[in-house]
């Protein structure tokens, strides 16, 4: 299934691992029928060739940080799922040991404080330093996929995404300081638009 909805992150997952485990595959399969491959706001054209999201966020992360555990890999190919909807599938997802839901509730921490802090405006408490490192990692490669997007759902999505570009920077800068000249510079690209 990962070599036909995505050969980029199947060669990439040959090359780290050996092969694509079960746990991988099993990983990818969860996340593909529980909403990891929708896009966030807009619609491809039918028959488009592109990387789903949840082939995207680990092929950004991986990029960033060169090495990762097959656990680890696994959480992220399920995060896109999380902007869905996290309690139905952690339900799923609790029974499987090998996949580490507490990493994907601190995404799910992230993603809350980011939407009532920059979208609602509303004041709430957020601690960075309990994090996991992967939680991080995977919090600000949804957040990269989803600012390289942001002009394709419009306006608000775009100054909702610039909004939030100091919180994720500040995120990302001790775990995986290179995410944030990709943050900046799609920052930087859509702040020259606006002007």
């Amino acid at each position: 299934m990962i070599e036909k909805e995505s050969p980029h992150l199947a060669s990439i997952l040959k090359r780290e691992f050996g092969n694509i485990s079960r746990m991988l595959q099993d990983s990818f399969d969860f996340s593909l029928t529980h909403g990891g491959a929708l896009e966030l706001g807009f619609s491809r054209p039918e028959g488009q060739s592109f990387n789903p999201r949840l082939a995207r966020i680990p092929i950004i992360a991986f990029q960033a940080i060169k090495t990762i555990s097959e656990k680890d890999m696994a959480n992220l190919i399920i995060s896109p799922t999380l902007n869905i909807d996290l309690n139905k599938n952690l339900e799923t997802i609790a029974n499987c040991s090998l996949i580490n839901t507490d990493c994907l509730k601190e995404v799910d921490e992230i993603l809350n404080y980011v939407k009532f802090t920059y979208i609602i405006n509303e004041v709430s408490d957020f601690e960075k330093t309990k994090l996991n490192n992967i939680s991080i990692i995977a919090a600000s490669s949804l957040f990269i996929d989803r600012i390289r997007h942001a002009h394709q759902v419009g306006t608000i999505e775009v100054n909702n995404c610039l909004s939030e570009v100091s919180f994720y920077n500040e995120l990302a800068n001790d775990v995986v300081p290179s995410f944030c000249g990709i943050i900046n510079s799609w920052s930087n690209k859509f702040s020259r638009l606006k002007s």
